[in-house]
């Protein structure tokens, strides 16, 4: 083995760690998203009244009722049929629980619990 080939392996390594680290995790992290709503807003306080009620048909008329008030936010929007399609999962009507999930999956957000649930649901 030579001088110049002991080091080259070496090198390669480093430059491809330093290169993966640096420029792909970003990029892979950032097509990952969370579904953040605002401590204190009046979407976080319907969603905390939602949460309170007990009867699951008035909780699902509640989320319904919610995506109409709220259409405008994306992450309002996303949280509601996110629950209402686990809602609908627990239940056994995966029809409508794949519904609610195809929803989410068209919308502009990248939420890996999402994603994956939605593919479970679709197995």
């Amino acid at each position: 083995m030579t001088h110049r080939s002991r080091w080259a392996l070496p090198f390669l390594f480093s430059f491809a760690s330093l290169f993966i680290f640096n420029f792909l995790t970003p990029t892979l992290s950032a097509q990952i998203d969370s579904i953040v709503i605002p401590a204190g807003t009046p979407e976080d306080n319907d969603l905390n009244t939602i949460a309170n009620e007990h009867d699951p048909q008035k909780k699902v008329s509640m989320y319904q009722d919610f995506l109409q008030k709220y259409a405008s936010n994306q992450a309002a929007i996303a949280y509601a049929n996110w629950q209402l399609s686990q809602y609908y999962q627990s239940t056994g009507d995966l029809q409508k629980a794949l519904e609610c999930g195809d929803k989410l999956v068209a919308r502009p957000r990248h939420n890996l619990d999402i994603l994956t649930s939605q593919v479970t649901k679709a197995q």
